[in-house]
């Protein structure tokens, strides 16, 4: 140690502030200024506390009592003599130092004298070592995570039952949100590609050079897209006319707005408009709230305070309010309503009509006098009844006649077939669902409104009633409509690809080379167009023959096509 005089040290006081970041470092103003902690004396305190943390007892010993006590002054002559090393060599007179050891070298013997001793500051950093002394044992023997609870609430609900909150289903969608959910694809690129389309960039282009910003979709694949795209763009502007109009009557409100708003096909957006209409009679429901039952079909939808007495209601002046029979028939209308407008419950209707099984089932039409007298005026006024008979031959309908498939696996053809006979009258089409999607429609509405509230036995009748009601009358027809609006639309988009794919496969034929060709567009009405070409695609000569419908002349049709072949030689056709 080194032997020179030493100078009286200063005495300025330090001030330093308390962090999360300085480790055990806890000086009062009466404190003297000591040096940092050297990097060995860190690691031999670290090594301490995390061989002494995991091995603590909860009633610890006389004889480890007695060790930990004779620790800290082992400890407290070896920092005196580390910080009489690392003093200022000119000090001469140095002040006397406080025996107590630093408070990361003290350690209690028991959890209650820790908390109630050391300061806040300290408690915080002792938590602290005790994660990371956690951390670092978790490492070398790694245990199962613990099973994570969720909090009660709409997002536990949400999770566990797997359907989004009430709010986020009524939330209005923009174009490129319902472009994702419709065609199954990122929100990221279908938010390009309607900025794409918004500004008109061709299919080529952006296959060809911003395939990275639309996830590198087929060019058949974005057609498709767009196609959709304009459905929506369609379906958005006519629920703002919709909306304007209602506006302009002083019918809108804010709920009526937002369900029209957020319908997502044109079949929900005319169900939703259809009260509304200004040439259809008035609803039910509206004469009911004419009547002044809405405050009262609220009351028992909701099961808001006070209770509902349907002797109350009774009006004998009134004829539509003259006995209970008629109140809670208006009521139930009014409640009826509400659900079928309910956007909720719409959203439930398209999840649960692609989870359950839905049959749809053909038979053969019981043909009525008035129909037949109509086939026959029908047939007598065409040019030819051959034409119109063969038009209306039920025999191309027998597959249907007893018909039965599920609507996940029927073939577009089929679809189309169908429609067709019923269109001509000759098949009878429904739908047939099972009792299991009745039951978890009928679930799922009666816990939106029957979970809260106040619960009674004319409320849970009312509401029993009405709900029957709804979904013979509201909820499954507009499913049926839902069901075979989709199946039209997909059987027509199979058709045109498929004729599509034919035309494609004609086209990249290879040209016949050196050989003149005849070619004929075959036609009824119009008649069949002919043209010849010449070996280098050269127009020879164009012509029109009628071989069949009502103009029909097979012999000028032959005489024309004898022409033609005896003028222009070495012809294929």
């Amino acid at each position: 140690m080194s032997t020179r005089p030493r100078r009286a040290a200063a005495t300025k006081k330090l001030v330093i502030e308390l962090s999360d970041s300085d480790e055990e470092l806890s000086l009062t103003a009466n404190d003297d200024y000591r040096p940092p902690e050297t990097k060995s004396r860190r690691i031999d305190r670290a090594a301490n506390s995390l061989a002494s943390g995991p091995k603590r007892q909860r009633w610890p010993t006389s004889k480890k009592a007695n060790a930990e006590k004779a620790a800290p002054s082992k400890r407290k002559r070896a920092g005196k003599d580390k910080e009489d090393e690392n003093a200022c060599p000119n000090e001469t007179n140095p002040e006397p130092e406080v025996n107590a050891p630093p408070p990361s070298l003290t350690q209690p013997s028991s959890t209650t004298e820790r908390s109630s001793e050391e300061p806040a500051p300290k408690r915080k950093r002792a938590r602290k070592e005790q994660v990371d002394r956690n951390a670092s044992s978790s490492e070398t023997n790694p245990e199962p995570p613990p099973t994570m609870t969720q909090p009660d609430g709409p997002v536990a609900s949400s999770t566990t039952t797997g359907r989004s909150s009430f709010w986020e289903r009524r939330k209005v969608w923009n174009i490129h949100e319902l472009l994702a959910e419709t065609e199954n694809i990122q929100p990221q690129a279908a938010r390009n590609i309607v900025q794409l389309f918004e500004n008109e960039n061709t299919i080529p282009f952006i296959c060809r050079y911003r395939r990275d910003l639309v996830d590198h979709i087929a060019p058949d694949r974005l057609r498709d897209i767009r196609n959709t795209y304009t459905e929506i763009v369609d379906l958005r502007k006519r629920a703002e006319n919709i909306v304007s109009q209602l506006e302009r009557e002083n019918v809108l409100n804010t709920d009526i707005r937002e369900e029209l708003m957020c319908a997502k096909t044109n079949e929900e957006l005319e169900f939703l408009y259809a009260p509304y209409k200004p040439a259809s009679k008035g609803t039910l429901a509206e004469r009911a709230k004419a009547l002044g039952l809405e405050e009262y079909a609220d009351r028992l939808l909701y099961g808001s305070a006070p209770r509902v007495n349907l002797s109350e209601i009774v009006d004998p002046g009134n004829e539509a309010l003259a006995t209970e029979v008629l109140v809670m028939s208006g009521i139930c209308n009014i409640i009826i309503h509400n659900i079928s407008k309910n956007t909720n419950v719409l959203e439930e209707i398209r999840r649960l009509q692609n989870v359950h099984r839905v049959f749809l089932k053909c038979s053969k039409a019981k043909e009525s006098k008035s129909s037949k007298a109509s086939t026959s005026k029908a047939g007598s006024s065409k040019g030819t009844s051959g034409i119109a008979d063969k038009k209306l031959d039920s025999s191309k309908f027998e597959n249907y006649f007893n018909f039965q498939g599920d609507i996940k696996t029927i073939k577009p053809h089929q679809m189309l077939a169908i429609n067709r006979g019923e269109s001509h009258k000759f098949l009878t089409v429904k739908l047939e669902t099972n009792d299991y999607l009745k039951r978890d429609l009928m679930r799922f509405i009666t816990d939106q409104y029957m979970n809260e509230g106040l619960q009674y036995p004319l409320r849970r009748e009312v509401f029993t009633k009405s709900l029957d009601e709804c979904y013979a009358k509201k909820l499954q027809p507009l499913m049926c409509r839902q069901i075979r609006a989709d199946l039209k639309e997909k059987a027509q988009k199979a058709a045109i690809d498929v004729f599509a794919k034919n035309l494609k496969q004609l086209l990249l034929m290879s040209p016949l080379k050196g050989e003149r060709i005849l070619g004929i567009d075959p036609g009824y009405t119009n008649g069949c167009k002919l043209a010849v070409i010449t070996e280098t695609a050269d127009v020879l000569d164009t012509g029109v023959i009628y071989p069949h419908g009502a103009r029909s002349n097979k012999r000028a049709a032959e005489q024309k096509l004898v022409q033609f072949l005896s003028e222009h030689k070495y012809i294929r056709v």
